[in-house]
């Protein structure tokens, strides 16, 4: 892969991850037992319009949590159609390291670790446009794990707030199709677009 890259002239360069858990961070150059994959980095070309981070704040919630504030602008981030319609998803990130069932049905159980995340994203809309089509809020709540969404505008703003709690839980192949169930429709909300129409 490199080598097709350097063929364009294009710059890379490896870079080694643990991609099985996304709390696993270490400082220092990592021995085989802290990493699992090799990717290829490749950096922006400077005439490249890349995110531009203004503000990355971070600190200790509590003592079973932490926060990450960050504030950023993103040029083209949405698609447009038409002329008139611009599409984007406002989870800006995604959901790393959750669990996502393909099978239809399973002959063991399957193993949940408690976990649990808040997120608000909030979007300046583009001057000119006003929301269109805006997802209905989602709220399930299951005996494994809980999840809302919900998206409103305010003031030239698109708030968009998501909340999952996932329980300690060993879920037999019985009550697996529900388990199914709930992970679907909670990455079925999170990928839901917002619609903006020009004025």
């Amino acid at each position: 892969m490199r080598s097709l890259l350097a063929a364009v002239d294009i710059e890379s360069f490896p870079v080694v991850i643990f991609s099985g858990n996304r709390r696993y961070v270490r400082p220092d150059w990592p021995s085989p037992k802290q990493f699992n994959h090799a990717i290829i980095a490749v950096r922006f070309p400077g005439e490249l319009e890349a995110p531009a981070v203004s503000k990355i704040e971070a600190g200790e919630r509590n003592r079973a949590g932490f926060f990450l504030d960050v504030d950023f602008t993103a040029a083209a981030y949405g698609r447009t159609v038409g002329q008139y319609l611009l599409i984007f998803k406002p989870a800006v990130v995604s959901q790393r390291g959750f669990t996502h069932l393909n099978q239809t049905e399973r002959k063991y159980a399957v193993v949940l670790e408690a976990d649990s995340y808040r997120e608000t994203v909030e979007v300046d809309l583009p001057q000119g446009f006003t929301v269109d089509e805006m997802p209905e809020p989602v709220d399930l709540a299951t005996p494994f794990g809980r999840y809302r969404a919900d998206w409103r505008v305010e003031a030239g703003k698109l708030f968009f707030k998501r909340h999952l709690e996932l329980d300690n839980a060993v879920v037999p192949p019985e009550d697996y199709a529900s388990l199914k169930e709930f992970f679907d429709e909670m990455i079925a909300a999170d990928q839901s677009p917002v619609v903006l129409m020009r004025q």
